[in-house]
């Protein structure tokens, strides 16, 4: 296999192990066919969409088959990676970090190369650059890594094998130069020494997560050829090793073949071009291009396993040609400058990835001008429809990401319509009842429809109009409507509230009802399988009551008949109840709420038909239920009743018809005290208490038959009390003290009264005993107290006593001025008791004996 150049090695680093999972959103895409540089590009989206496109392995085909030319994406080099990375390419445009990468065959192409040898300052003569003529095999030990944090596997790509520097947890890959390919070999510690000369690796540090010798890792080459690389160990290694061979052990004494690596504590032999001798001591001297290692390294040793073993020469890999030692003399010369580095002439300082049209990627110079594909995340939005009304509605949306321009409506009904919006909600009116509507929004950006959101919603329907109730029987009754203006589909009968019936006729019969009962029936517009209702249109009425059972004449007068009956089941409001002689003369018709109930104003002895009949609602009817009475003599009349302290005289008219006597009955508290008959309309009924309510009935007798009774109540006279007297006094109280009337009845009550004409107070009540008490009153004042019997409305006379409080005597003394023409006519005896007792009489005028005063002379 012959040398390959850079330019047909495959970089392939898709997939680069960070195999993050995005939960994101549903993304659309959009190529743009307007050429723009990349930072214009990203401008348009980030205006019009969201960014530029972030590639996923996802996505890519769905992308590509839609190209036919490169495409911008949203990837831009990093130009200053941190210190601890090399990541040039790590993040797309809106932040997501890089999970995927589809570099086409010679990309991404890095700025330096590895460098061409240069002399090491104990050589003369430098090896040509051909001192490998073959192919050395891509011989790499299976290594772990630490790389931006994630484990990934080591490569060595066919060519000559370079370190070029070791770094703390990550690997630094660098394509230089035909022939060269980086190890990939991650290390940590500090940092190795320079590369000094030709096939050198300058180790100053032994690399920890090095995998020990003696392990054998395979490596993809460019060409697709796996080359495996054996590394044998042994006590001594003695002969010649192939190219690319590894020779470990305790001690190397022979010489090395040309690349041979020979490791262990002593190395003595000499080293030819090429070798790399490591181990605790290196005595020998080295051949141009050899690399002598010790101890004297800084940082930890490594800390992979030291393989032991025999001897044992490796074969030589795969396409590898074996190649003798170079032998070059060293003498001490100057050090020559290094030979600079050449740069790739396909790598670009400020460099954008663009897709080809098959999804693969490339790097192109972030000033061209190229189509470009954004993205934005599908606006996923809602409607909502609020305050809906038989006429109008109330759409309200979400704002649409970026920078809207303006919502644009398309509504959808019994007539079509388009308007545009520029704020989150707008009024419908005018609608019609009980009508579907669509409405999409669509927020327009950039004169583009994003994906709209829509609702859905239907007018409320008008409530039905002219509400009747018609047809009442016990269990039903018979409902009947307009339609209401607009669109219904069905009528849903509610019945007290609770759902009864759904139809789509305008009349329905309402059964299962109880009997009298008021039922409350609401009738209600509905559509769209009556999830969307009107109002209610309500009407009350009764059902018909049942009939009245039991129905019997009792208690027989001359103008009145009893009646009773059982009240039918289900409800009722009251019942009507008639009277009517066979002629159908009408003499009673009355409402009662009553099961028992007399009916008056009849004819004296007649044949009487009654009815009764339930009714509900005061006013609808059942049907009536009919019997046959008879009324008795008629009463007296005009009763009179004319009463003393003890006595009760009773008189009355006669009454029409024949009559043999009259009986008269006087009751006390309900209770039959006296009964007498006479044949005259008059009865003296005596030896009564005072102060009683009495009362006289009176009824005629003729034969089995009596007359209806006529009764009248009365109180006799009270008597006034007796024994008055005040029982206690003091400043400001008075007791006072009376026994009751004789013979007078126990529900007497008593009137007081106090009054003090000198202050004007007056104080009155009614009590039930014998005794009452005045507080608060003046001192030294004269009070006149009053008591008297009271039952009902009468009263008996007054019994009178005056009482003064205790006075709390003060002295005030008096001096007058007296001035006289006469001498001396002041200080005589008569003219002091003259105006001594011209004051004293305008005391007595202005106090009386109201109140309690004393004047007295001075001595």
């Amino acid at each position: 296999m012959g040398k390959l150049s850079l330019k047909d090695k495959v970089c392939i680093l898709t997939s680069w192990a960070l195999m993050l999972m995005s939960g994101a959103a549903e993304q659309d895409y959009f190529p743009q066919a307007m050429s723009l540089t990349w930072e214009e590009a990203r401008s348009h989206c980030q205006v019009c969409f969201e960014d530029l496109v972030t590639l996923t392995s996802e996505n890519t085909q769905s992308i590509a088959v839609n190209l036919t030319s490169d495409h911008w994406v949203g990837l831009r080099k990093n130009p200053n990676p941190t210190s601890n990375s090399t990541m040039f390419w790590s993040r797309w445009a809106n932040g997501d970090p890089l999970a995927f990468q589809n570099w086409y065959p010679g990309w991404p192409v890095l700025k330096r190369p590895s460098p061409e040898p240069v002399c090491c300052s104990c050589s003369c003569t430098c090896p040509s650059s051909t001192v490998y003529s073959s192919t050395f095999s891509a011989v790499t030990s299976s290594m772990s890594s630490t790389f931006g944090g994630i484990s990934t596997a080591s490569q060595v790509v066919t060519g000559q094998a370079v370190i070029d520097q070791v770094a703390t947890g990550r690997a630094v890959i660098d394509l230089t130069a035909t022939d060269q390919v980086a190890t990939g070999q991650v290390a940590t510690g500090q940092m190795a020494t320079d590369l000094t000369a030709t096939d050198q690796v300058a180790t100053g540090q032994a690399a920890t997560d090095q995998v020990a010798t003696g392990q054998a890792a395979t490596d993809q080459v460019a060409t697709g050829q796996m080359a495996t690389g054996q590394m044998a160990t042994g006590q001594a290694a003695t002969d010649q090793m192939a190219t690319g061979q590894m020779v470990t052990g305790p001690a190397a004494t022979g010489p090395a073949a040309a690349g041979q690596v020979v490791t262990g504590p002593t190395a003595t032999g000499p080293a030819a071009a090429g070798q790399v001798v490591t181990g605790p001591t290196a005595t020998g001297p080295a051949a141009a291009g050899q690399a002598v290692t010790g101890p004297t390294a800084t940082g930890p040793t490594a800390t992979g396993p030291t393989a032991t073993g025999p001897t044992a020469a490796g074969p030589t890999a795969a396409g590898s040609t074996a190649a003798g030692p170079i032998v070059a003399e060293c003498v001490r010369t100057p050090m020559l400058s290094p030979n600079v580095s050449k740069t790739d002439q396909k790598y670009i300082e400020d460099s954008c990835v663009a897709m080809l049209s098959f999804g693969a990627w490339v790097e192109r110079n972030c000033s061209e001008s190229l189509p470009f594909i954004c993205y934005e995340v599908r606006f996923i939005g809602k409607v909502n429809a609020s305050d809906v009304t038989t006429r109008s509605a109330i759409v309200t949306w979400e704002r649409g990401p970026g920078n809207i321009s303006h919502y644009r409506l398309e509504v959808r009904g019994d007539t079509d319509w388009k308007e545009n919006q520029i704020g989150l909600t707008t009024m419908f009116v005018n609608l019609t009842a009980g009508t579907q509507y669509s409405v999409k929004v669509f927020p327009v950006k950039c004169r583009r429809d994003l994906n709209p959101q829509t609702v859905v919603f239907y007018t409320i329907p008008n409530k039905v109009e002219n509400l009747k109730a018609d047809n009442q029987t016990e269990s039903s009754v018979t409902l009947s409507w307009d339609k209401p203006d607009g669109k219904v589909d069905s009528y849903i009968v509610k019945v007290n509230g609770q759902r009864k019936q759904s139809v789509r006729a305008k009349s329905t019969v309402v059964e299962g009802l109880t009997s009298g009962n008021p039922h409350t029936f609401s009738v209600l517009s509905a559509v769209n399988d009556e999830t969307v209702m009107s109002e209610e249109s309500n009407v009350t009425d009764y059902t018909k009551p049942g009939t009245v059972s039991n129905l019997m004449v009792c208690d027989n007068s001359n103008t009145s008949l009893k009646l009773s009956w059982t009240a039918p089941s289900g409800g009722y409001s009251d019942f009507r109840v008639i009277a009517m002689n066979g002629n159908n003369t009408v003499f009673f018709n009355k409402t009662e709420t009553r099961t028992e109930f007399s009916v008056t104003n009849l004819p004296v002895g007649s044949n009487i038909t009654l009815s009764v009949t339930a009714r509900a609602n005061h006013s609808l009817e059942g049907d009536s239920v009919f019997i046959i009475g008879y009324t008795t003599p008629g009463p007296i009349s005009d009763l009179n009743l004319v009463s003393t302290n003890d006595r009760i005289t009773a008189t009355w008219n006669f009454p029409e018809g024949s009559f043999s006597s009259f009986k008269i009955i006087l009751q006390l508290d309900g209770k039959d005290v006296q009964e007498l008959e006479t044949r005259i309309p008059a009865a003296n009924l005596t030896g009564l208490k005072n102060a009683a309510e009495y009362t006289v009935i009176v009824r005629i007798s003729n034969r089995e038959l009596e007359g209806p009774p006529v009764s009248k109540s009365t109180h006799t006279l009270p008597a006034p009390p007796t024994n008055l007297k005040v029982t206690f006094s003091n400043h400001t109280h008075i007791t006072f003290k009376w026994d009751p009337p004789v013979n007078a009845s126990t529900k007497v009550m008593y009137s007081v009264k106090l009054r003090s004409d000198f202050w004007g107070h007056f104080f009155s009540k009614k009590v039930p005993k014998e005794t009452y008490t005045f507080a608060e009153l003046k001192s030294g004042t004269k009070y006149d107290f009053e008591v008297q019997t009271v039952v009902g409305t009468l009263s008996s006379p007054v019994e009178k006593l005056s009482q003064c409080t205790e006075a709390k005597k003060r002295e005030i003394s008096l001096a007058m001025l007296c001035s006289s023409a006469e001498v001396l006519l002041c200080d005589n005896a008569t003219t002091r008791n003259s105006v001594f007792d011209q004051l004293k009489s305008h005391f007595e005028k202005k106090l009386g004996n109201d109140i309690f005063w004393e004047l007295l002379k001075p001595n």
